[in-house]
């Protein structure tokens, strides 16, 4: 027996481009996230998400199937050939797209669980690990200079802890919740004033400022993918300028990376950023909680 929400929508097999487009988007996909995603990813993901309905495959699946785009993506890149390279920027490239499907594939099929968005967020920072690793290893295959790998580990870790914040961040605000609710404390959510829009270059700043916001920019995955596609090309081309363009990335990176994270790190503790967001998030009818720096996560 369907259940009366399940007849008021079409079956999710039969779904047609037209339904996902308008079942599987977020309402402001046009508008919110990365170039790369609004307009790449999200509108030719639909297409992958047509294929997976009516095969039926669950989204957590096409999450994992992401993650192994990824590894492989790594494993190629780590081989230190050209032809290798390039070819793990187009499973960088899968994988990217697959991330993008699984989330349409959730909200067709009313799929949207809490363990997919924590599958989903693993494999991020997994792959904010791999991605490191192929390329310092790779680098070290064309090169046999084993200082390369150092700088992978290094991208590697900026990668994983820029994109451990958030997740960090995540654990403290459900542990300060955990903490309301043992002191008996009842809280709502507030509500939803957020106004972000597509990315844009900040206007009426200082230079120094305009730089910060580039090197955060240029971590992103979707930026490094598109910088080691313009490295691919650079090396079908011309092995040895590839060689040292790759040098000069791996170089930026190793440095930038994990700067950005100290210096994100640092800004959140020393402007109770967290603080500021659970109070952004949460009230208390009664008594307003205020943020702990320091609370019991154990």
């Amino acid at each position: 027996m369907k259940t009366e929400a399940q007849r008021r929508t079409p079956d999710e097999a039969q779904a047609t481009l037209d339904e996902i487009r308008r079942r599987g988007q977020k309402p402001r996909h046009r508008h919110e996230g990365n170039w790369l995603a609004r307009r790449w990813a999200r509108p030719t993901a639909v297409y992958g998400t047509w294929i997976a309905l009516r095969l039926g495959v669950p989204a957590d699946v096409v999450t994992a199937a992401a993650g192994f785009a990824w590894l492989a993506e790594a494993i190629a890149m780590a081989m230190g050939t050209p032809v290798a390279f390039m070819t793990g920027v187009g499973l960088g490239y899968l994988g990217f797209w697959l991330d993008h499907v699984d989330g349409q594939v959730a909200r067709v099929r009313c799929e949207d669980r809490i363990e997919g968005i924590f599958l989903d967020f693993w494999i991020h920072t997994a792959h904010a690990c791999m991605r490191g690793f192929g390329l310092g290893w790779g680098l070290f295959a064309a090169t046999q200079r084993p200082i390369a790998v150092l700088a992978g580990m290094s991208a590697a870790f900026g990668w994983v802890m820029i994109s451990h914040a958030n997740d960090a961040a995540y654990k403290a605000i459900f542990a300060q919740l955990k903490k309301c609710r043992e002191q008996g404390l009842s809280l709502r959510l507030r509500p939803n004033t957020d106004s972000v829009g597509m990315e844009s270059i900040p206007h009426g700043i200082s230079f120094r400022k305009l730089a910060s916001w580039s090197l955060v920019k240029l971590q992103e995955p979707h930026c490094v993918l598109i910088t080691m596609t313009i490295l691919g090309f650079i090396l079908l081309v011309d092995r040895n300028a590839g060689i040292a363009a790759w040098w000069a990335m791996l170089v930026f990176w190793s440095v930038t990376a994990p700067i950005v994270a100290i210096v994100r790190l640092t800004r959140k503790l020393r402007g109770n950023a967290i603080s500021e967001t659970f109070a952004d998030w949460f009230e208390s009818p009664a008594d307003p909680v205020p943020g702990h720096r320091h609370s019991q996560a154990e």
